[in-house]
């Protein structure tokens, strides 16, 4: 019997028992497709070892997760042992901390340039270096006989371990320009060339800052998981994390992003945490 066929063999072999839900043997395999008792031994080794699981007395069994592999890719294991799943360390964070800056998308390459200095460690660095020594020593404490280089050294890695990176999506909508008006009047401020209600798209740019101290490792998957909601010691741990964070950010990003857009009229920022929601506004001062 040529290859293809007994892989194939074997592929509605393993089908059948699978839809029968009953155990099967080595010798069950070799006269379903023809194969050597020791071709299909390594078979069971080496590249269906995910897909069969051994049971007592020298059987075997189908795997539920069977049903995901289609013939072609079954057909593909080659005679080495390949990993057909991919396997991952599960963690989950009880708390987190999210910053959404909300701006117009004309000013979405400004907010980028700004932002995207959480990449460069010169560029942190040069942020730590225009705010007073003092200021930094009441987010983070200086160790006793740690130099003052050392000390900013290791501030710039809890910045870069903080903060990994950002999303922006966008979306469409509507605003007021001015003071609420009837119909009849925003329609003469129209036909006079002014604009009442303006269309924009507006740049939703997002970060998501895990809680460290509220890590759990998951031996299995997150179906049990469940939620555990930081109460005492864990709670004011978590409180304690998420003003380190807020200073971090703030303190380096957000004032910097602030005083580098023109124009605008307002600026929001959304915080979402475990302390619940705030809402913080720039507004422009008139010239």
């Amino acid at each position: 019997m040529p290859r293809d066929k007994r892989q194939r063999a074997a592929y509605e072999f393993f089908l059948a028992q699978l839809d029968a839900n009953e155990a099967f043997t080595v010798q069950d395999l070799v006269a379903a497709t023809g194969w050597a008792e020791s071709s299909v031994t390594t078979y069971l080794n080496k590249q269906y070892h995910e897909l069969v699981e051994r049971r007592p007395g020298e059987t075997l069994r189908v795997r539920p997760r069977f049903r995901r592999i289609s013939w072609e890719r079954f057909r593909r294991l080659s005679t080495q042992r390949r990993q057909i799943f991919q396997e991952y360390r599960r963690r989950s964070y009880d708390a987190v901390v999210q910053y959404e800056f909300l701006l117009p998308l004309t000013r979405e390459d400004q907010l980028r340039e700004s932002l995207d200095s959480l990449f460069f460690v010169d560029a942190i660095r040069q942020r730590l270096d225009e705010i007073d020594i003092d200021e930094l020593r009441s987010w983070v404490g200086q160790k006793p006989e740690e130099r003052v280089g050392d000390y900013l050294q290791r501030l710039t890695e809890v910045v870069g371990r903080t903060f990994g990176g950002y999303s922006v999506s966008h979306v469409n909508g509507r605003f007021r320009d001015r003071d609420l008006l009837t119909r009849e009047d925003a329609a003469r401020l129209v036909a006079g060339r002014d604009a009442y209600i303006i269309d924009e798209t507006t740049a939703s740019v997002r970060f998501i800052v895990p809680i460290a101290s509220t890590e759990r490792q998951h031996e299995g998957t997150f179906a049990d998981s469940g939620v555990d909601v930081p109460h005492g010691q864990a709670a004011n741990d978590a409180a304690e994390e998420v003003g380190l964070i807020r200073r971090l950010f703030f303190g380096l990003f957000v004032e910097a992003v602030v005083s580098s857009i023109q124009g605008e009229a307002e600026i929001w920022l959304i915080e979402r945490g475990p302390q619940g929601e705030r809402l913080f506004v720039w507004e422009r001062l008139a010239p």
